[in-house]
């Protein structure tokens, strides 16, 4: 048995014209585009013919997929003191706020992280529609926060920032 698939829906005597063969459940690198290069984001369509043991040609079969190759675009997170909130003895309460778009498949999550000193970072959210969090923040050290978004296509965008103040009370 083998297996056609194409970018291109041209026939030859009832056969996809352009494409490459292999033998079913083999992994194949094979790119989206055909002859002409790559392709570029967005939808497309791709075709598929099976060849049975006595040589005989299935039908063209075809399915619409989205190509996605962008990563997230993704602001630098942005902190500040938290308004409305009252200091506390050895903690501040700081607001992070960003920007995660995504054109092609899709934001998937969105992943707020703190890192204090340097050290390990802990995930605060990982949330799809917020564009900003909240952090208690301790005053004992310098801190870092970064934001990772992600699309359903499995690319993703990492922005990291430093507190622009190392906080004191």
């Amino acid at each position: 048995s083998t297996v056609r698939v194409s970018s291109s829906a041209d026939l030859t005597d009832g056969i996809l014209a352009h494409g490459i063969d292999f033998a079913p459940g083999q992994p194949i690198a094979w790119q989206l585009g055909g002859p002409g290069g790559a392709a570029p984001d967005g939808m497309h369509t791709v075709y598929a013919q099976w060849q049975d043991s006595v040589g005989r040609w299935s039908d063209v079969a075809s399915a619409t997929i989205r190509l996605d190759r962008t990563p997230p675009t993704l602001s630098v997170p942005r902190t500040s003191l938290q308004t409305g909130r009252q200091l506390g003895t050895s903690t501040v309460p700081v607001a992070v706020r960003w920007t995660a778009l995504d054109s092609g498949s899709g934001l998937v999550a969105v992943r707020l992280e703190s890192s204090r000193a340097s050290g390990a970072w802990k995930t605060h959210a990982t949330t799809l529609t917020a564009t900003g969090s909240a952090l208690s923040i301790d005053t004992s050290a310098a801190w870092r926060v970064r934001v990772t978004a992600a699309d359903a296509a499995g690319n993703s965008s990492t922005r990291t920032t430093e507190f622009p103040f190392r906080a004191s009370v």
